[in-house]
């Protein structure tokens, strides 16, 4: 028998072309294999949970230190600002409220921005199914902490006057939560956080600025802006429903 060393082999094997369908053939193909994985058995008192909370809490437990730790300054951060600054609640919450749930539109997107999609397609979870997980976790959470200062201004502080809440904190946090994901559909997370920094800081400025906030930006206008955004927010969760999440611009 003939014995062919590695060049040979190698010059041999290169007069063959093998064609390799696209990514969008090979995407499109684990799709309608992953019907066909078999479903791991669970215990009967977690089908009372619904899925999106299960997905919500296995993917919490994936995220890096930086998003905690993020969460925590921003308590801290608000907090000091307001307690041994003397700092206005309203002012605070205006330029610290946005600034986790930016930092967690990275850990959201991080799957995609490294290239992973393809190997999250295997997983038993879509990763649009990954992605609203994660969403909801960073939503919640930074929710949560923002109401948690909310109470303690207003019992500690100075009680919060709704309309004012509206105006420093619901607009701008909204606003920025709209932006930031729809731009992080159509680029990279770390191109699209600091594009949406630079509009929410301009946006601050701007705010500070004006001596009679109730002029300029009313209840009726307040609560218009608002629910755009919602809007907004909602409209970019149907676009990562139907996968357009990884179609963004290198």
């Amino acid at each position: 028998m003939t014995k062919f060393t590695d060049h040979e082999l190698e010059e041999w094997f290169s007069e063959f072309s093998v064609e390799y369908p696209d990514e969008e053939k090979v995407e499109d193909t684990m799709i309608v294999l992953h019907q066909f994985v078999p479903k791991k058995k669970t215990a009967p008192y977690t089908k009372l949970i619904p899925a999106p909370l299960k997905n919500a809490w296995i993917e919490s437990l994936q995220f890096s230190h930086s998003f905690w730790i993020s969460n925590l300054l921003y308590l801290a951060l608000g907090l000091c600002l307001v307690f041994l600054v003397n700092g206005d609640p309203y002012i605070t919450l205006l330029f610290v409220a946005p600034l986790p749930i930016l930092v967690g539109l990275i850990e959201i997107f991080r799957s995609r921005d490294e290239g992973l999609i393809e190997l999250e397609l295997s997983c038993t979870f879509s990763p649009t199914h990954i992605i609203l997980s994660k969403l909801m976790v960073v939503g919640f959470f930074n929710l949560a902490c923002t109401l948690f200062l909310i109470s303690v201004f207003h019992y500690w502080a100075e009680p919060i006057v709704l309309i004012k809440l509206l105006q420093f904190w619901a607009v701008p946090y909204s606003v920025t939560i709209a932006i930031s994901l729809f731009l992080s559909l159509k680029f990279k997370a770390m191109f699209a956080i600091p594009i949406t920094i630079f509009i929410l800081v301009l946006f601050e400025l701007f705010i500070v600025k004006i001596k009679n906030i109730d002029l300029l930006l009313p209840s009726g206008l307040a609560i218009t802006i608002v629910c755009c955004a919602l809007i907004g927010i909602g409209l970019s969760i149907k676009m990562i429903q139907k996968g357009v999440y990884h179609e963004f611009n290198h």
